[in-house]
């Protein structure tokens, strides 16, 4: 008998590609001359994906633990630098938003 397939480890990673996604499509579709919201979708995309990790984080059991054949991890110490990573990843985008803004060169693809 096979365990269910649980791939609530993977969800921050999943909302963090659909983020990457989102923005760059914002872009494809920003008329000319005109700046998309890109930091406000790379900050709301971020934000869920460290509440999607907390929320893995406080969880007894519920998402935590090994899948596809230990390839996926929710142990303490892949949480933690999950949750580092998307740290680092807003103060970034938060940091780098002036920059661009003043460089003229703020696109999808830096978000």
């Amino acid at each position: 008998m096979t365990a269910a397939l649980d791939l609530r480890p993977a969800l921050p990673a999943l909302i963090v590609a659909v983020t990457a996604l989102v923005v760059l499509l914002a872009q494809a579709f920003a008329p000319k001359g005109k700046h998309g919201p890109y930091l406000g979708f790379s900050l709301l995309g971020l934000g869920t994906a460290l509440v999607a990790t907390l929320l893995i984080a406080s969880s007894k059991e519920r998402g935590r633990g090994g899948n596809l054949g230990g390839a996926l991890v929710a142990d303490e110490l892949a949480l933690f630098l999950e949750v580092a990573l998307l740290g680092v990843g807003v103060l970034a985008v938060l940091l780098s938003s002036s920059y661009l803004r003043a460089t003229g060169s703020e696109r999808g693809e830096h978000y």
